[in-house]
Formats: C-alpha cells, structure tokens, sequence
C-alpha cells in the first residue's frame, strides 16, 4: 500500500480533507465493480453500491448507514451511478431496508477482495503483532501494522478495539519474555530488589540512589572521572552489565528506560511487572553504556587537557630562550658598534653576553619537548592511566597499546616505581625515542606513560581500543 493511503486505512467515516484527486482514486469503480454496479436498476442502489466500494477501498472496513457523506464524494459516486447528486447528508435514505445494507456491504468485500475477519484470522494478527512487539513499542504502531497487515493480506479490518485489545496482549507477552530474559541474564542479582535499593539512600544523604546514578556527569578532572566510576562499579552491583540481550537494541532500550529518567524514586515500587522489570532494567544497562561513553570521553579530554598545558608550557619556554637570545645578539651588536673597546674589553663583553646560552639545552622538536614536559610531571596523567585500567578496555594485545598497557597494568599492580629495558618499548619510533632516552627506570615510566596516553587518546578516535559496555566504542564481536 502507498505511504499515502495509510492514513485512510481503519477511519469510520468519509473525512472531509479528502481532495478531488482522492475522491476520484478512490470512489472510481473498477471494471469489475463497474459489472456489479450496472446490474441494479435503480440509480440510487448503484450510488449506494459505489460509495460502499470505494469506502472499503480507502479504509477497509464498512461504512454504515449513518455516517456523514461529502458532498464531493456524492458527486463522484452519482457521475458513475448515472444519476444527479442527490441532496442527502448519509446513506440512511437510501436504505430503507437493513439487508439491503449489509448486502451491498458483502457485495462491496466481495468486489474489492476482502474477506471476513474471524477467530482464524485474529491468531494469525496475534503471531504476527507479537513479532511486531519484539521491535514495536508504541500501540499505535501496532494497531497500524496490523491494519497494513489484514489489508495487505485480504482481510476486513475489525473494530478499534478488537485491535486495541490485540496489541495489548502483544505488548503484555512481548513484555514477559523480555523480563524472563533479564531475570535469567541477571542470575543471581534479584531484580525484585530493584525498586527498594534504587528508592533507598544513594552515597549522598538526601539523595536517592537513583537521583544519584543519573546526575549529570562532571568535568574531566580526576574527581569527576572518579565519581562516574564510582556509579558504574555500583550499576555493575545491580547487574547492568550482564544484561545483554541480542535482540534489545540500543533504540527499544531507550523507550522502555524514558519513564524511569523522570520518574521520582519514591514511586519505583509502586510499578507493576512485567513493566518494572523491563523499565528498570533497560535504564540500568542504558545507564552503563552511557557512563561507559563518558568515562572515556573524559579520559580522552584529560589527556587533550594535559598535552595543552604541557604545549604551553614549552611554547613559553621557546618565548623566553627567543629572548635570551635577542638580549645576547643585541648585546654583541652594542658591543661591535663601540668603537672605544679594546680587544680584551670586547672579548669580555663578547663572554658576558653569551654566557646566558651556554646552558641552553640542544634543540629538539616541539612535539618531543611537549612528551617530554609531560614525563616531568607523571602524577596526574599516571592516576588517569590507573582508572582507565579499571574500565576493562578491549586491546588486541598484539597492539602497541596492549602491550603497553598490560605492562603499566603489572607495574601498577606489583606498586613498582620504575621500569627497565627488558620491560619494552612497543611505540613507534618518535614516542619511542623518548622512552629509551630516559637514564633512570623512574624517568622510563614517566616517558613510558606519556607515550602510552597519547596513544590511547588515538585509538579511542579510530576505533582500536573498545569496552565492552559502550555505544560509542563498542567491543567488536568475532
């Protein structure tokens, strides 16, 4: 059927916004209909007979003898009844008789080709809107899809609320499975316990655990990161993590968790199953992914925020050496243009003025002064490094960031301060550099560390390193 006709399918009347275009779509007989209209004597049977067809036509259902006709359909139904367009409101005057009326009903099914709706044809709707439930929240997307489906199949559509009923009991079974699913997944977490613990007291006095989990995440710093960990070891205690159902997308999961993400706590246990545990479930797993994503989100920032106060530190270094040295040359220039000084007067002031550059260290890259600046000051990206290690990521270990985070993971773990060569060096060759240049195991880590944030914050963008509750960086299945 054409998207635009959908919107006609199951009215109970002709509506007034119909165009000309539709009147005639619609209300122009067929050639097989045209047959079993000439057979009626009377004009006004025939234009009975034409407004049933076409109705059934636009809606697929019946149209009864009191509902309000157009006065645009009745001029197209009486141009092709051979008649003059009557001055009637409905079809009750035409209609004296109601089996008339119901045979001009089955008379129009049989023309356009649908048959009677029945208990055989309800299981089959039935089978059909529980699959539909599976990805079909919304009822009035499923009364819709079953009209589609009874249309498209050659059925008459029944009432609304046979329908609505329908739907009901789909939902309702689709709602089942779904909390049977959860309830297995969960063993041995009591999803019974949900509402209580979620209304009970979170960390925070005052604040309910659920007002707690859902607070708007914080900055980047250490703090916050620490704070969006602690709410996802405490999802993890409820067993969002192990709800994992293959057939839930992220989408469905969404519109069963809206009402718990502005419900207020206190009315949790009031909810009724299926729908508690559905409702409370999906938002606890949504929840995870969502503080999954915000948890790297941070890291990845922090780590920006670092390598930006590290570039403007060196980038004020270089400022400053820029000035020794225009100081120094401006002084050797004074001393050139004096033409009073003796030799050895001008060796000296040649000596003064240089001797604030023969410290200066040789020049490097800016990049490596940035990695270096860094490694100087390893105590904040090294406590970043650490909670990162809590979030489980997915690293191929084959993969310079798997080798290099299982090694921070075991020197981490072991309370070690300091690396050695025989630890490895697995970046490429310009974070690498750095590493092997460090002189003391302790300046190894710092450099080791640098090197490995910079390439965690790479492979969050593209996709390398995964976790295995995320949306934005989902772990990839084999």
């Amino acid at each position: 059927m054409e998207i635009w006709r959908q919107q006609y399918l199951g009215l109970e009347s002709v509506p007034l916004s119909l165009t000309n275009a539709e009147v005639d779509f619609f209300f122009t007989p067929s050639s097989l209909a045209c047959s079993m209209i000439a057979r009626r004597s009377s004009a006004v049977i025939r234009l009975g007979l034409v407004i049933h067809i076409g109705f059934l036509r636009m809606t697929g259902r019946s149209l009864s003898a009191v509902d309000l006709i157009p006065a645009q359909v009745l001029v197209c139904a009486a141009r092709h009844a051979g008649m003059a367009a009557p001055q009637i409101a409905t079809l009750r005057a035409i209609y004296r008789r109601r089996m008339t009326l119901f045979a001009h009903q089955k008379i129009a099914a049989t023309t356009v080709g649908l048959k009677p709706y029945g208990d055989q044809v309800s299981r089959h709707v039935t089978g059909f809107l529980r699959r539909q439930a599976g990805s079909v929240i919304s009822r009035n997307e499923l009364i819709r899809d079953a009209r589609l489906w009874l249309y498209d199949h050659g059925y008459m559509l029944p009432q609304q609320r046979t329908l609505e009923r329908l739907a009901a009991a789909a939902q309702t079974h689709a709602l089942n499975r779904l909390k049977q699913d959860i309830v297995d997944q969960i063993h041995p977490v009591k999803p019974t316990n949900w509402a209580s613990e979620l209304a009970g007291v979170g960390p925070n006095a005052g604040e309910s655990l659920l007002d707690w989990l859902r607070g708007a995440p914080g900055g980047f710093g250490y703090r916050d990161i620490s704070e969006a960990q602690d709410r996802i070891d405490e999802l993890r205690r409820l067993g969002a993590a192990r709800v994992e159902i293959a057939d839930l997308p992220v989408e469905r999961m969404r519109m069963h968790a809206r009402r718990i993400a502005r419900r207020k706590a206190s009315t949790l246990p009031r909810l009724k199953d299926p729908r508690r545990t559905v409702e409370i479930g999906c938002w606890l797993r949504l929840q995870l992914l969502e503080l999954t994503d915000t948890v790297l989100e941070q890291t990845s920032r922090r780590i920006g925020q670092l390598w930006g106060q590290a570039q403007r530190t060196v980038e004020a270094q270089a400022t400053r050496e820029v000035e020794r040295y225009r100081l120094s040359i401006g002084a050797i220039a004074n001393a050139v243009d004096d033409p009073d000084l003796t030799a050895q007067a001008f060796r000296a002031a040649i000596i003064l003025a240089i001797s604030p550059l023969r410290n200066t260290p040789a020049s490097q890259s800016k990049l490596h002064a940035i990695r270096l600046e860094l490694a100087n000051a390893p105590g904040r990206l090294r406590a970043m490094l650490k909670q990162v290690g809590a979030l489980d990521l997915k690293i191929s270990e084959v993969y310079p960031l798997g080798l290099a985070m299982a090694t921070l993971r075991q020197v981490y773990d072991k309370g070690r301060s300091g690396l050695t060569p025989e630890d490895g060096n697995p970046f490429a060759p310009a974070a690498a550099r750095l590493v092997t240049a460090a002189r003391t195991p302790a300046e190894r880590l710092a450099a080791f560390e640098v090197a490995s944030a910079m390439l965690l914050k790479r492979s969050l963008r593209n996709g390398t390193a995964s976790a295995p509750h995320s949306i934005r960086h989902p772990a990839q299945t084999a």
